[in-house]
């Protein structure tokens, strides 16, 4: 009985500081667990955890990693690409998007700017049958918004497993499956407007230094603006206004920190009509005045 026992307990893992070319090694950190029998045969179960920090021009491809990967960008653009049996699929993750990759398959992954994810690469007996839930309502990338579920998610998971405590991969599982579950009934609360709020979004994202309103959006989605305002933060968790700010505040801290772009310059180029209002709106936002970040993070 107690070989039975250790047999199908946890292995205690440590976090670590990943060291692949283009991880920025000092500001990310991987756990990597190895589940027990008991686990693999009945649970699902994380097998990697971590929040990572790429430097530009980061590139990874693997044939494959048998696992799903969920995982959310908080800084930066991660450049996706998976090979299926359909062909090559390309895919771009914001700040604010959720990203959940079959890591079965061919799979490569990149940067062209610093960018920081958080991510859980995770396996199990309903692994499947979340993953396949979940993408054919809001695909492999679909906007969050409030990052906290995904960031409060691997904060509780890395809390269990780095604790020698007998129940961890019950433990684990039960947060695994709380958060695919949260992400599965977003996904099937999201109904027939669907397709008219991620084009919005699309929109915002490649519009985002011109003037965007409230009536403009809606108009575009053909949804009264209470309707638009409703179903847009039911999707994303934030609102129209807020996310536009965010995508018009990383593509501002792009710029400060890999050019020598004028503020003036980078206010315009985000879609502020002057400095000053530029000022305001980043130090709202980041605590910092653009010069004072641009000083931060090219020291």
């Amino acid at each position: 009985m107690q070989r039975t026992a250790q047999r199908n307990r946890h292995t205690v893992p440590a976090i670590i500081h990943p060291v692949e070319k283009g991880v920025i090694s000092s500001e990310s950190t991987l756990l990597i667990t190895v589940p027990s029998g008991e686990a693999q045969r009945g649970l699902l179960y994380p097998l990697r955890v971590g929040r990572f920090a790429y430097a530009p021009e980061f590139r990874l491809e693997r044939q494959r990693f048998d696992s799903f990967l969920l995982g959310v960008v908080t800084e930066g653009t991660l450049h996706a690409t998976i090979w299926d049996d359909t062909g090559t699929l390309r895919h771009d993750v914001h700040p604010g998007d959720v990203f959940l990759f079959d890591t079965y398959r061919h799979h490569e992954g990149s940067t062209d700017s610093l960018t920081r994810t958080s991510m859980i690469h995770f396996d199990g007996v309903s692994a499947r049958i979340y993953y396949e839930r979940i993408t054919a309502v809001a695909g492999n990338v679909f906007p969050i918004g409030n990052t906290a579920l995904m960031e409060n998610s691997i904060d509780l998971l890395l809390d269990t497993y780095t604790q020698d405590h007998p129940q961890a991969d019950i433990i684990g599982a039960r947060i695994l499956t709380d958060l695919l579950t949260e992400l599965a009934l977003r996904s099937d609360a999201r109904d027939d407007d669907l397709p008219a709020i991620r084009e919005t979004i699309g929109f915002i994202d490649g519009h985002f230094a011109d003037r965007l309103t409230l009536a403009m959006l809606s108009r575009r989605a053909m949804m009264s603006e209470r309707q638009y305002l409703r179903k847009f933060k039911a999707l994303t968790g934030v609102t129209p206004h807020e996310y536009l700010t965010t995508r018009r505040m990383d593509e501002a801290k792009r710029l400060l920190s890999s050019t020598d772009m004028p503020v003036r310059d980078v206010a315009r180029t985000v879609g502020y009509p002057n400095a000053n209002a530029f000022t305001a709106a980043f130090k709202r936002r980041t605590g910092m005045t653009p010069n004072g970040f641009r000083a931060v993070a090219r020291p």
